[in-house]
């Protein structure tokens, strides 16, 4: 698993069987990725932590976590998944953690939440408690 921002995502070529996981915002355009990807999943939602009247923020909710299991569920047999966010510092880790936790992939170490401080806890905590509620007890072996 390699969390980056949009910028080095835009650069970045697979060199494996590899799929991508591409955060934007609600109102940003998605990026244009490598066409070498076996599959990517373009999703939107904010960087917020809790629900917000302010126009064109969008709190991660349930089907943005169904939606990322879904997609997860698929790249069982791909080497690598790749994850972005604008600046690959609090939504992408988010989703990372929580699909290492879920999935038992490689990709986070012990001391990932003090090496990625601005780790976006919402999304992680949702996608968990999704995760946990949605897919076999045994997701390891997906």
């Amino acid at each position: 698993m390699i969390v980056l921002s949009e910028r080095e995502a835009q650069f970045y070529e697979p060199t494996l069987r590899e799929a991508c996981i591409s955060i934007t915002g609600p109102t940003r355009p998605v990026p244009l990725l490598s066409d070498r990807f076996h599959a990517v999943l373009r999703i939107a939602f904010s960087d917020v932590t809790e629900q917000t009247d302010l126009p064109g923020y969008l709190l991660f909710n349930e089907q943005h976590a169904e939606t990322i299991l879904r997609f997860a569920r698929g790249c069982h047999d791909l080497d690598r998944v790749v994850i972005h966010c604008q600046a690959g510092l609090s939504r992408s880790p988010g989703v990372a953690m929580a699909l290492c936790e879920l999935f038992g992939w490689n990709g986070v170490s012990a001391n990932w939440e003090k090496s990625h401080p601005l780790l976006n806890t919402w999304v992680r905590k949702e996608l968990i408690r999704v995760g946990r509620a949605t897919l076999p007890q045994n997701s390891e072996s997906l």
